[in-house]
């Protein structure tokens, strides 16, 4: 295989609890051709100064190693960007603080995408639990991830429907040609903390049918419930459910109005009610109203419908 550099990309935020794990993670790819760029945007924990003590002891690892850093909190999809501004490779992998890459991730990727003259593709991904075991949760997220992949089987008109109505794609495992992201324009920094679902609209509504790599090649952190909780009390969650609205009702709502995506149309109104009634307040009869709102959305009664038959059928395999 013809050898390329490949610049792996970390985007951090406080992330000085895993960082040093997805590092290492880098470190020991099969594939030796590699930059690595840190982008950090403006952490308050001590995560620079563990990544400027890490790459001190291994850059020799590396053809290239820069930290990017940024004096303000910008959100993930301009932290995306100025590492991509900073990379000099050919193509590019971009991964969390806090997940990790299998070891041969770049070098399969790379491959893949070579081999099919594609400009990107993705990974299947290996969702793990940031938690004590939860055996209900491993194989909620199991279901979640056999219906991630399926998506890439169908057409791209089919694609492009699917994400119209919300279909979301671990965008962990895509990998993707430097030349490619310049020619169709960076992550939208109009959506600060939303970077996945507008790139993949994008790149779908534009033809490019989605291609996937038949292996696990990252392994996605799930924080826990509790984690979780903690999380949807930031400023950045806020913002990024505000991005998601405003890509609703800028971008989603009129593309399905234009496909005739009826059904398709009334879910995201109900969906978009509930989100709203949950985040006006803490008070816990007003969140479980909106959680019920939620529960007349056809489209989500099918998938728990499936979620649920997945559940049972694989914890009764469990049980043999």
């Amino acid at each position: 295989m013809v050898s390329f550099l490949v610049s792996v990309i970390v985007i951090t935020f406080n992330s000085s609890k895993y960082i040093i794990e997805t590092l290492e993670s880098i470190k020991r790819q099969s594939y030796l051709e590699l930059e690595l760029i840190v982008t950090d945007d403006a952490s308050n924990d001590d995560t620079l100064q563990v990544v400027q003590k890490w790459t001190e002891s291994n850059k020799d690892r590396f053809n290239r190693v820069e930290i990017v850093r940024s004096e303000t909190n910008t959100g993930i999809t301009p932290n995306i960007n100025r590492g991509i501004k900073s990379a000099k490779g050919v193509y590019i992998k971009l991964i969390a603080g806090d997940d990790l890459l299998l070891e041969t991730c770049i070098e399969e990727s790379v491959r893949y995408c070579n081999e099919r003259n594609l400009d990107f593709a993705f990974s299947k991904v290996l969702p793990f639990i940031d938690a004590k075991d939860d055996r209900k949760l491993e194989v909620k997220l199991r279901y979640e991830k056999e219906k991630n992949d399926r998506i890439f089987k169908l057409p791209n008109k089919k694609q492009y429907k699917k994400i119209l109505g919300g279909f979301s794609l671990y965008i962990n495992g895509l990998v993707f040609k430097a030349s490619f992201i310049e020619n169709i324009g960076l992550f939208d920094e109009a959506y600060e903390m939303m970077e996945d679902y507008p790139f993949v609209l994008k790149i779908s509504s534009m033809g490019y049918k989605m291609e996937l790599i038949g292996l696990e090649l990252v392994k996605y952190r799930v924080r826990s419930p509790d984690t979780s909780k903690n999380i949807k009390k930031t400023r950045r969650y806020i913002l990024h459910m505000k991005n998601l609205s405003d890509f609703e009702k800028k971008e989603i709502i009129p593309r399905v109005k234009k496909e005739k995506m009826y059904l398709t149309l009334l879910d995201i109104y109900i969906r978009r009610l509930e989100r709203k009634i949950i985040s006006s307040t803490d008070n816990n009869l007003v969140e479980k109203l909106g959680r019920l709102v939620g529960y007349f959305s056809i489209l989500k009664i099918a998938d728990r419908i499936k979620k649920q038959y997945y559940v049972i059928k694989n914890k009764e395999k469990c049980d043999e």
